[in-house]
C-alpha cells in the first residue's frame, strides 16, 4: 500500500509534506465538497490574476515556462509568457484574440472571439489559463462537451503548500493512459495552488500558481494588444485551407453522394433546413476534440430543423464504421475511402480538418468553419433567419 502511494506521489511531483507515509486517500464517487467550493469561488470572481509556473514532461523531455495571467469577467484576459527568447503575449479584448510569439517577432495573429453571449465560456476556446481554465470559465469540465464523468475522486490528507492549508483532490478519468487530474485546494479560501495532469508515464503537466489575487484592480491597458514595431498581421489568406471561393451568402458547390446506408444525399433536398457539412476523420485528433460540440449542437437543434452531413476523410472503412458506432454519430455520413482526394472534396478543396460549412435555410453559406464555442451561436442565427 505504501509503495503504491509513493508511486502516485512521485508521479504527481508533489512535495514530501504532501506525500507522507501516513497520508490516507478517501475514494468517493461524488464530487468532493471542497472541489465544488473552489468552483463556486472562481465562478463569482469579477477579476483575477496569478503567475503560472508550468512544467511539461513529454517522452522524458522537460519544458518549463512562466507566465502572468490576468482576467476580467466575462471574456477579457491576458497572458504574458516568459522564455529565453523573450516574452510571448496572448490577449483578448473581448472581440478578438491577439497572439504574439517571441519565436516569430515579426508577425502576430488575430482570431475572432466567441460572441458576447457566450460569456466566461470564451476562455475555453483557447485555454489560456492552463489547467485553471475550467474554473475561471465556470464550466463543468466533467460534462459534455468539455469531458466525461470521472471514474472516481480521491481526497488526501490536509497539509501545507506555500504557506496555505490545502487538501489534495484527484479525479481519475476515463480514457487511454489512465489519465488523472489533481489539485491542491486551499481549505480556507478555496483557491487552487497547484494542478497536475498525468497521462500514463510519458506525459504530464504540472502548474503551480503564485501571486494569486482575487478581484484586484486591473488597468484597462492590460487587455489592449499593441504589436511590436514592424510586426505584420498574418493575412487571412494564409490561414485559409479550403476553396477561397467559398463566401458567406454564396451558394455552396452542389453535390450528389450516397451516405453509408446507400441513401442519396443532395443539398437541394435539404432546403428549408440548416445544414452543417462536417469534414472530419476518425484519425484526426482535433476532429475528436471537436466532436462533443457537434454532438451537443445536433441534440439541441435537430428537432428545430438542423441537420448534419458528415464527410469522412477516413481510408479504412472498418475503423470509420467502428468510430461512428461507438460515438453514436447518428447523422448521415459520406465515405469513399479516398481521404482528401474524395470525390465530394473536388469543389470544396479542403486541405485540413476539421472543417465545417454551415448552410442556411435559403441554401446559401451562413458561416465558414464555425467550431467549438462559435458553432451554436451560428446555428441559432441561421435557424432564426427566414428562407
Amino acid at each position: 500500500m505504501f509503495a503504491q502511494k509513493l508511486i502516485v506521489c512521485l508521479g504527481l511531483t508533489l512535495t514530501a509534506s504532501l506525500c507522507s507515509a501516513d497520508s490516507v486517500a478517501d475514494k468517493v464517487t461524488a464530487t468532493p465538497k471542497l472541489f465544488n467550493q473552489a468552483r463556486a469561488t472562481y465562478k463569482n470572481l469579477k477579476t483575477f490574476s496569478m503567475t503560472i509556473n508550468s512544467i511539461i514532461v513529454s517522452e522524458g523531455k522537460k519544458t518549463q515556462t512562466s507566465g502572468d495571467f490576468f482576467f476580467r469577467a466575462p471574456n477579457l484576459f491576458s497572458l504574458t509568457s516568459k522564455s529565453a527568447q523573450g516574452n510571448s503575449r496572448t490577449v483578448s479584448d473581448g472581440r478578438a484574440l491577439y497572439i504574439a510569439n517571441a519565436a516569430q517577432p515579426k508577425e502576430y495573429y488575430v482570431m475572432p472571439m466567441p460572441p458576447a453571449n457566450v460569456g466566461r465560456k470564451a476562455l475555453m476556446q483557447f485555454g489560456n489559463a492552463g489547467l485553471m481554465t475550467p474554473f475561471l470559465a465556470a464550466v463543468d469540465q466533467f460534462a459534455a462537451p468539455w469531458g466525461s464523468a470521472p471514474q472516481l475522486f480521491e481526497t488526501g490528507a490536509l497539509s501545507t503548500f506555500n504557506g496555505a492549508k490545502v487538501q489534495r483532490v484527484m479525479a481519475r478519468l476515463t480514457g487511454e493512459g489512465n489519465p488523472t487530474l489533481t489539485w491542491l485546494i486551499g481549505t480556507q479560501d478555496h483557491l487552487v495552488r497547484r494542478a497536475h495532469l498525468q497521462f500514463g508515464t510519458a506525459f504530464s503537466i504540472t502548474e503551480t500558481y503564485s501571486k494569486i489575487k482575487i478581484n484586484p484592480s486591473i488597468p484597462a491597458a492590460t487587455f489592449t494588444f499593441v504589436p511590436a514595431k514592424g510586426a505584420k498581421r498574418k493575412s487571412e489568406s494564409e490561414q485559409i485551407y479550403w476553396n477561397k471561393t467559398l463566401k458567406i451568402g454564396a451558394a455552396p458547390p452542389a453535390f450528389e453522394a450516397l451516405d453509408t446506408g446507400g441513401k442519396p444525399i443532395k443539398l437541394e433536398d435539404l432546403k428549408d433546413k440548416v445544414v452543417l457539412l462536417d469534414f472530419w476523420a476518425s484519425w484526426c485528433g482535433p476532429c475528436r476534440e471537436e466532436l462533443p460540440f457537434v454532438k451537443v449542437a445536433y441534440d439541441k437543434f435537430h428537432n428545430d430543423g438542423f441537420e448534419i452531413v458528415g464527410i469522412s476523410f477516413d481510408q479504412e472503412k472498418e475503423e470509420f464504421e467502428s468510430f461512428i458506432k461507438e460515438n453514436k454519430m447518428t447523422w448521415p455520413q459520406v465515405f469513399d475511402g479516398k481521404m482528401f482526394e474524395s470525390e465530394i472534396n473536388k469543389d470544396f478543396q479542403v486541405e485540413g480538418i476539421p472543417f465545417t460549412l454551415l448552410i442556411g435555410r435559403d441554401g446559401k453559406i451562413a458561416a465558414i468553419n464555425p467550431r467549438s464555442l462559435m458553432l451554436e451561436p451560428e446555428i441559432e442565427k441561421a435557424l432564426a433567419r427566414k428562407p
